[in-house]
């Protein structure tokens, strides 16, 4: 792991989009080195960062190919991936 310049540990992960967020951030994932804010302030920063409309409510999280409650703790290499509701017809 890394520090930040403030001394935190930086972790380093995966991160996967799909659907909307997909079109949304220009990207269908990303590599990213993150101080352990917990998968809800991942999403939290993300969806500032690329302007996400949907509340975490709205939103299914996954970590290393297994959906996971919110409170789930992100570690060092791990994959997450936000999936938004899907619509079609």
């Amino acid at each position: 792991m890394a520090e930040n310049t403030k001394g935190r540990s930086l972790m380093k992960i995966r991160v996967e989009y799909f659907a909307h967020l997909k079109e949304l951030a220009g990207k269908s994932g990303e590599n990213l080195e993150m101080p352990d804010s917990g998968l809800k302030g991942l999403y939290e920063s993300l969806k500032d960062r690329y302007r996400f409309p949907m509340p975490i409510s709205d939103i299914r999280a996954a970590v290393n190919d297994e959906f996971v409650p919110w409170d789930h703790p992100v570690k060092e290499n791990d994959t997450v991936v936000f999936i938004p509701p899907v619509t079609g017809g």
